[in-house]
């Protein structure tokens, strides 16, 4: 997110090196910190790379999987609903899984639910999954799919990809262009054309043979730029850069806009003289979590809609679920997100008026 390069400027005193997971990354970190002494270094993300690759489905049902957060803004879950109506329309046999969770799940499945019984049991909703479920799932998929309106460089098509699976994708400016070949190792369609992909994916599903010649040609991208051994050893030169540069100066380190942020928030929870539960376990709503406690502000619950925190333990508070929303009417909600306040404010309304009762306090802010 653009707002995020912004900031990079802010930790430099601090942070003499940055690395960036795709060359258009380095490229937007090297405007914003003004690089002329190899400040920013492109490192890719390592992928593990099993020994052995599935087969492909050679008839029947062509197997398409999603894996990644369910939310609209960055992620555009809800074009995959479209995806699925027009590929039936087109006498597409596909069963496809979408595996993942987070602010728009509910509205995904709702969305779901309100399109054709004949489409709506091709698509399976196993939630969020752990690694070895994943792992499964790679080796029980034909092609990837990613209908993203940006990234930074998606790690989960890199997994896909050692696991030989076909890539077929909506471009976007980073990441994707340096890893992906168009009818080489993926298929690649325009941003936000879904009748473009659904074309692509008749086209493979007519042609099992070229599935199965982009996905080796994929796998073999990534045995040779992304294996972990090739991640390290340009890790290695780039701490090597990193000892031989001046030391930090923190003196010079401005205030942080994120500690400006989580003092705001907290002063808003204060106001309301209610207990706080606070809606995000990441960096930012752990720091929500720390300030409330030093500033005496009483924090009831901590909950996150990535199904894989769930049981999380973080100052003695037990992350929960979205289905424990409701278990706190009498709290002020406190959105512990910078990037997803818009999307988690309207889950938190939704799920109190499912159940008929007054929507509580809600309170949030923005760099």
């Amino acid at each position: 997110m653009e707002s995020q390069y912004q900031l990079a400027a802010q930790y430099l005193p601090i942070a003499p090196v940055w690395m960036a997971v795709s060359g258009r990354c380095a490229r937007v970190l090297k405007r914003c910190l003004h690089d002329t002494a190899g400040v920013v270094h492109t490192l890719f993300y390592p992928v593990e790379i099993p020994s052995q690759i599935p087969g492909w489905s050679t008839a029947g049902p062509v197997r398409l999987s999603y894996v990644g957060r369910i939310e609209e803004p960055q992620k555009k879950v809800s074009r995959l609903i479209r995806l699925f109506v027009e590929l039936s329309k087109m006498g597409v046999d596909f069963l496809a899984t979408v595996a993942g969770d987070g602010p728009a799940f509910a509205d995904f499945k709702r969305s779901l639910s309100a399109i054709p019984a004949r489409v709506r049991h091709r698509v399976i909703l196993p939630g969020g999954l752990a690694r070895p479920e994943i792992n499964k799932l790679w080796k029980s998929t034909d092609i990837f799919l990613l209908v993203s309106a940006y990234e930074g460089l998606p790690l989960a098509l890199l997994e896909a990809m050692a696991y030989g699976r076909c890539p077929v994708v909506m471009s976007v400016r980073s990441g994707l262009p340096e890893v992906l070949k168009n009818k080489i190792n993926s298929r690649m369609t325009p941003q936000g054309n879904v009748h473009a992909m659904s074309l692509a994916i008749k086209g493979l599903f007519r042609d099992r043979c070229l599935i199965r010649k982009l996905g080796a040609s994929a796998r073999k991208d990534i045995l040779e730029r992304f294996s972990p051994e090739n991640h390290f050893a340009n890790l290695d030169k780039i701490l090597g850069i990193l000892s031989k540069m001046p030391p930090p100066a923190p003196h010079k380190l401005k205030p942080d806009p994120t500690e400006v942020a989580v003092d705001r928030l907290v002063a808003k929870i204060a106001a309301r003289a209610r207990p706080a539960v606070i809606y995000g376990s990441g960096m930012f709503g752990r720091k929500v979590v720390d300030a409330c406690r030093q500033h005496g502000v009483k924090v009831c619950g901590l909950i996150d809609s990535n199904i894989a925190r769930k049981g999380m333990v973080y100052e003695r508070l037990v992350c929960q679920c979205v289905d424990a929303i409701t278990d706190f009417p009498q709290a002020v909600f406190a959105i512990g997100s910078l990037q997803f306040g818009g999307e988690i404010s309207r889950k938190i309304r939704e799920a109190f008026r499912l159940k008929n009762l007054k929507t509580p306090p809600i309170v949030s802010v923005s760099l």
